[in-house]
């Protein structure tokens, strides 16, 4: 079970929602994923952008590449204490099952890489950031997995 998660307060109740279903589901591996949108190559050139616009602190000089890995560091650590936020322990819960996942690059390909590499049956993404704001919408990423993808596809609705 591949759960993606955003990372973001509003899909809170949906990553809780999604890690208790895959806890029932039995002898099932869980891998949470977050996909940073920003490569460290694109990173760099809006950091560069910024700097030479005013945007970013002229004193004292940044490092764009270490500004990038505290940057990816603290999505990590993010990610990993997101089970805390929740209120889960993955090692008690999951007994070893459990892996977090942290890429970047284009969503779609991210997701449907991992979910090759990880062989996941099912990928599971939170509700928001509808099509439209009808009950029964989903999100656009989770709604283009499921035309590209050959695995099933579980949204779970925000505020459970």
């Amino acid at each position: 079970i591949l759960i993606a998660d955003d990372l973001l307060a509003a899909g809170l109740s949906a990553a809780r929602f999604a890690f208790m279903w895959a806890v029932n589901v039995k002898h099932a591996k869980v891998y949470h994923l977050h996909v940073n949108r920003m490569q460290e190559a694109e990173y760099i050139a809006t950091f560069f952008t910024s700097y030479s616009y005013g945007y970013a602190p002229v004193m004292p000089p940044f490092n764009p590449v270490e500004l990038y890995q505290q940057y990816t560091a603290s999505l990590r650590l993010k990610l990993e204490n997101r089970m805390k936020e929740i209120d889960l322990d993955p090692a008690q819960l999951l007994k070893g099952r459990y892996e977090t996942l942290l890429l970047s690059g284009h969503l779609n390909d991210e997701i449907a890489q991992a979910a090759d590499e990880a062989a996941a049956d099912v990928i599971v993404f939170g509700r928001h950031h509808l099509i439209h704001s009808k009950p029964l919408g989903i999100g656009a990423i989770s709604y283009r997995m499921m035309l590209e993808e050959k695995r099933a596809v579980v949204v779970m609705p925000v505020n459970s």
